[in-house]
């Protein structure tokens, strides 16, 4: 009741067309039953870059859609938001419980090839993070890296740019944040009872591996806003001083013009 997007449900919804070649695609999800209860979600989002924020530009939820047909669905999403080579999008499935048989499905039947690998963060030997297994594993020691980074996203604004971290578009989102509570650590928040928080975690998902593809970059996007921010001000800083498109080296005139005074050197006593 009042709530119309209640029938976007077993639809993809998109906000924003993929744009290959500009931006990168990860498409992270929440395998449900599909017997009604919880949801089964699929999320795209958007890579930031030191323009953009992170952004929600696509989204499915279903409470009834079977696990093995869920992966017709992710399949389709993560090929229409492939990039410029014609890669489908980097796909992570959470394959606990019901997500093993869609990623099977994904990777056996549809040939779908763009998965996650899945890193081993506590490793001695950096190099030696990435395992043979792909997809997302949700365990008492990924879950509360997976709330903390979510809900920094959520909250934090960009002090140099003022975009927030991650853009949020869905209703059905933005409905499980009002009821995602806890009274303990924020790692053990989760859907009050009849709420539902499967959109959040497949969101979390997504942001995960997306600060996992940044990691993998000289600089983030993070540092990467606050250095052109410097660069802006120091420039702005520099024009105020000289005057916009003036500079001493393109300029004839001499060090004592530029200040203002006389400058009485090519002056000769006859």
């Amino acid at each position: 009741e009042g709530k119309p997007w209640q029938d976007w449900q077993d639809k993809c919804v998109v906000w924003q067309a993929p744009l290959p070649g500009k931006y990168t695609y990860v498409i992270s999800a929440d395998v449900g039953e599909g017997i009604g209860s919880d949801r089964s979600v699929a999320e795209v989002i958007r890579l930031g870059t030191v323009e953009s924020p992170e952004e929600q530009v696509a989204e499915f939820v279903s409470d009834s859609i079977d696990p093995i047909d869920f992966a017709g669905v992710i399949d389709a999403m993560g090929r229409f938001y492939s990039d410029d080579t014609n890669t489908p999008a980097l796909c992570a499935v959470e394959v606990n419980n019901h997500g093993l048989a869609t990623q099977r499905e994904l990777s056996r039947h549809l040939g779908y090839e763009n998965f996650y690998v899945w890193q081993v963060e506590d490793s001695a030997d950096p190099t030696r993070r990435f395992t043979n297994r792909v997809g997302f594993y949700t365990n008492r020691s990924t879950r509360p890296a997976l709330i903390q980074l979510f809900v920094k996203k959520v909250k934090a604004v960009d002090p140099n740019t003022l975009l927030p971290d991650f853009k949020i578009n869905s209703p059905f989102l933005l409905e499980e944040l009002r009821s995602f509570q806890t009274l303990g650590a924020l790692y053990d928040a989760e859907a009050e009872e009849g709420s539902h928080d499967d959109c959040i975690m497949a969101s979390a998902i997504g942001l995960y591996v997306c600060q996992t593809l940044q990691y993998e970059t000289f600089e983030s996007v993070a540092d990467s806003r606050k250095r052109k921010e410097e660069e802006r001000v120091r420039r702005a800083k520099q024009e105020a001083y000289f005057g916009a498109g003036r500079e001493a080296r393109n300029t004839e005139v001499t060090y004592k013009e530029q200040q203002g005074e006389d400058d009485e050197s090519d002056d000769f006593d006859d």
